[in-house]
């Protein structure tokens, strides 16, 4: 026999092989009990652009044979002795196929020479595609000043990750507060502490580094909210604390003793103060954000008061509760209205934290916990909506968690949003992604695709401020590395604010 003749036979063996363990078992046994798969994909609407669904089938058996159907008709057969690992290029075919409408998932086992079936497993695939990237920093859940981390971007696409930049190349620096101009990846910002500090501001392929420290504001600008316009950044100068709870179910907890609100004017390189925004007291303020006709700066804010030490660590952690506020904001002019209150945290008994106005300025997502605005911390924190127009607060139940359910933002379409959740072990901080339907009805999160379905289980980082983003941000590495241990250093001035307490939107 040729050596031509042995391949072709060879490949001839392999392919009948491959058909006869990919072909659907005959007699299989139904039965009524479920099976779990890990991760959770069933019973869900997924994007029409997402990386492969790959999981593990959890149960003791000698081999797995899983039918995945659309409702048009199309079909991917995938065996396997645990992990189901989808191919995809004809997961894309399926899902671009079957838009708008659903598949199912037909899980057959065999076990001691007898194949079983299982019920199958409905999802749905949206109309709506999730934005591509997802930027994320990654870092151990740890209280050190900065270990080894970084600033990432996944493609959603597949499971292609990248590096924005890490601390190898700055020095050590620790880095945050990435955040993006409404998904647009072509203009973020990004701040770096203690080595190297300064403020980071990408635009358009262009690189600036801003010292945002002046005599009115004495801790440098953090937690940043972009105009919708990419002309002005608002930022909170806060003094973050760090103490430890005696409770072994409550690990730390970080709080605000200062905090103050300024916009930052890129065209003039100048902060604009507003007074009723600055002071120490009797109020402080944080996380800041934008509607998206630009028009309304939506923050949180607290009642500051002094701390009797002899006080009950209860009522004392009821004091840093936050109220969600608004003020006016006219572009043309750069006046600035009347503070007004939105959710007031007296009539909810609870703390506001970590507001996002949708896309179509319909809703806002927050974060509500016992108190504060760190989130992360707080397993009781989950997720709301706020009807801009209606003012019903709602808990947004098949998204949260009974683990800490924090940082989120919205996709540019406003028919997806993706949230940072410890909901497998209360550690750890994963991204979940969730479908916001038009009738304003959130459906259940899932949990950002890997291609090992237990990659999550063995990955010792938490994923931190995970932000949308419309492609790629396309920084060069070692530029904005170079930037932020050698870039030139730009004093931001200070420049009064108009205000008009009598200025309304109508």
């Amino acid at each position: 026999m040729t050596s031509k003749h042995l391949h072709i036979h060879l490949f001839l063996a392999f392919a009948i092989c491959f058909s006869a363990c990919t072909q659907k078992p005959e007699h299989a046994q139904k039965v009524s009990t479920s099976v779990e798969i890990y991760p959770d994909y069933g019973g869900i609407v997924a994007p029409p652009n997402i990386a492969p669904l790959n999981f593990a089938v959890m149960d003791s058996a000698d081999k797995h044979y899983v039918e995945i159907i659309g409702e048009n008709g199309t079909k991917i057969t995938v065996s396997g002795k645990k992990i189901i690992d989808i191919p995809i290029k004809k997961w894309k075919n399926l899902l671009s196929e079957n838009k708008g409408k659903g598949y199912i998932v037909n899980i057959f086992s065999k076990k001691n020479g007898q194949w079983i079936e299982y019920p199958e497993i409905r999802n749905q695939i949206a109309e709506e595609k999730l934005d591509p990237y997802l930027t994320y920093r990654l870092i151990e859940p740890g209280y050190e000043l900065a270990g080894f981390l970084g600033i990432y971007q996944r493609c959603l696409e597949d499971f292609k990750q990248s590096v924005i930049v890490d601390n190898n190349l700055t020095d050590g620096s620790c880095m945050n507060c990435h955040v993006l101009c409404w998904n647009d990846p072509t203009q973020t910002v990004m701040h770096f502490r203690f080595t190297n500090s300064g403020t980071i501001l990408f635009q358009h392929g262009q690189y600036k580094r801003l010292n945002t420290v002046t005599k009115e504001f004495t801790n440098p600008g953090i937690h940043p909210g972009w105009h919708p316009t990419g002309k002005f950044i608002a930022f909170s100068t806060n003094t973050a604390e760090l103490f430890f709870h005696s409770d072994v179910h409550k690990r730390s907890e970080s709080y605000d003793s200062k905090g103050n609100i300024a916009v930052y004017d890129i065209d003039e390189n100048k902060w604009l103060g507003v007074p009723e925004l600055m002071s120490d007291e009797p109020v402080q303020e944080t996380f800041p954000t934008w509607s998206p006709d630009g028009k309304y700066l939506y923050f949180c804010r607290r009642d500051v008061r002094k701390i009797d030490t002899n006080e009950p660590m209860v009522k004392y952690l009821n004091v840093l509760q936050y109220d969600l506020m608004r003020i006016p904001f006219d572009i043309e002019t750069k006046t600035f209205g009347k503070v007004e209150k939105i959710i007031d945290h007296h009539k909810i008994g609870k703390s506001v934290s970590i507001p996002r106005v949708s896309p179509d300025g319909k809703y806002i997502l927050l974060c509500i916990a016992d108190h504060g605005t760190f989130t992360v911390w707080h397993k009781e924190s989950d997720l709301y909506t706020y009807n801009v127009e209606t003012g019903e607060l709602k808990p947004m139940t098949a998204a949260n968690s009974d683990e800490s359910d924090s940082y989120h933002t919205w996709s540019s379409n406003g028919r997806w949003f993706v949230v940072s959740s410890k909901r497998i072990d209360g550690l750890f901080s994963r991204p979940y992604f969730a479908y916001f339907d038009k009738n304003g009805e959130v459906h259940k999160a899932f949990i950002m695709p890997q291609k090992d379905p237990f990659f999550y289980d063995t990955f010792i980082k938490s994923y931190n401020v995970p932000e949308l983003a419309k492609g790629k941000i396309p920084v060069d590495i070692y530029e904005l590395a170079k930037t932020v241990t050698k870039g030139e250093i730009i004093p931001v001035e200070y420049a009064p604010a108009k205000v008009d307490t009598s200025f309304r939107f109508r």
